[in-house]
C-alpha cells in the first residue's frame, strides 16, 4: 500500500439471487484493491485461482482499464453456501456517450460450470446495465463453438447479428466471433 492510498473499502452495492451475491466493482474500487491488498487477499476477493491469472489482472490494471471514452463495471459472483467468488462478469468496452457496452463473463474454475450459476446471474446483470447504466444496447462476442454461451445469451433475448472472421487472437491463433446484440426495447426482463 502506498502512503497516499486510503484504506481499501470493498464495493458496497450487490445484486442478490437465490444462490448468489453479485458484488459490483467500479473501476475505482477494482484499482484500489490492486493498490492496497496482498496477492492472497486479491485472489480471495476476486476469485483468482493462479499466480498467472493474478499477473494478467495486474497487467490490465497497470496498463489502464479505461480510456477517455470507454469505461467498465465488474461483477463478481459469490456463491453463498461456498462463501467464495466463483465467476466474474463485466460490462467492458462501455461507451457511455453511445449507451452501449459489451458483456463478458467467465467461471473461476471448471467445477463451477454446468450448475446454472451464470444463467442465474445474467438476468440481474443485464437489468443493471439497462436500468442503472442507461444502456440502450448490449453486445456479446462469442466463439462459434461455445454452445453454452450462445444458449445463455439467446435465452436472454440476444439476437445473432453477424460473424466476425479472425476477430481476436487467442493463444496466438486468430479466432472468429459471433456477434450478438440485445436492445433495451427488445429486452423482456425486469425493466
Amino acid at each position: 500500500m502506498l502512503p497516499s492510498d486510503p484504506p481499501f473499502e470493498p464495493a458496497v452495492k450487490t445484486l442478490e439471487t437465490a444462490r448468489l451475491s453479485i458484488r459490483i466493482d467500479t473501476e475505482q474500487s477494482y484499482v484500489q484493491a490492486f493498490r492496497t491488498q496482498s496477492d492472497e487477499e486479491l485472489k480471495a476477493y476476486f476469485g483468482i485461482a493462479t499466480d498467472a491469472e493474478l499477473q494478467t489482472q495486474k497487467d490490465k490494471v497497470h496498463g489502464g482499464l479505461t480510456t477517455y471514452r470507454t469505461a467498465l463495471v465488474f461483477f463478481h459472483l459469490k456463491e453463498r453456501m461456498l462463501n467464495t467468488v466463483i465467476a466474474s462478469c463485466a460490462f467492458h468496452s462501455w461507451y457511455p456517450m453511445h449507451r452501449r457496452s459489451e458483456v463478458g463473463y467467465a467461471m473461476a474454475a471448471e467445477q463451477y460450470k454446468g450448475n446454472g450459476y451464470m444463467s442465474e446471474a445474467i438476468q440481474p446483470i443485464i437489468a443493471f446495465g439497462f436500468e442503472e447504466m442507461a444502456l440502450n444496447r448490449i453486445e456479446a462476442f462469442i466463439h462459434p463453438e461455445n454452445i453454452p454461451s450462445i444458449k445463455l445469451v439467446e435465452r436472454m433475448g440476444f439476437q445473432q447479428e453477424g460473424w466476425l472472421h479472425e476477430h481476436h487472437c487467442k493463444e496466438d491463433i486468430m479466432v472468429d466471433s459471433l456477434v450478438y446484440g440485445l436492445l433495451r426495447k427488445d429486452y423482456s426482463g425486469a425493466i
